[in-house]
């Protein structure tokens, strides 16, 4: 699988596309390979191509919902605070906000 840019994320939204010999062929009813692409804003121009040949729908579908996942995991984590939450109640919450923290570090690193 090739990947875009390595120095900065993809904004979405992305989409998933087979690599089909036409344009009507369809994910995983004809067994080519998907692409992920960011559709052009403006008509008549061709879509940013992020990641091809990929060999599983689902994995295209996971590369092209990073960047929401990303955001919400961003988001959650900075929404939970740490100093307000007691280890025997909150030990869940506790746990996946490391988690979160993880899946974050490992996006950037």
């Amino acid at each position: 699988m090739q990947i875009g840019n390595d120095t900065e994320f993809t904004t979405g939204p992305l989409v998933v596309h087979s690599e089909g010999p036409d344009e009507n062929s369809r994910p995983d009813t004809k067994g080519w390979p998907f692409h992920v692409c960011r559709p052009s804003p403006e008509p008549g121009t061709s879509d940013y191509h992020t990641a091809v040949g990929i060999q599983s729908l689902a994995d295209a579908r996971l590369y092209a919902a990073a960047p929401d996942l990303l955001a919400a995991l961003e988001y959650l984590a900075a929404q939970i605070d740490l100093s307000k939450l007691k280890v025997k109640k909150d030990f869940s919450l506790m746990n996946a906000h490391v988690g979160a923290l993880k899946a974050i570090a490992k996006a950037k690193a």
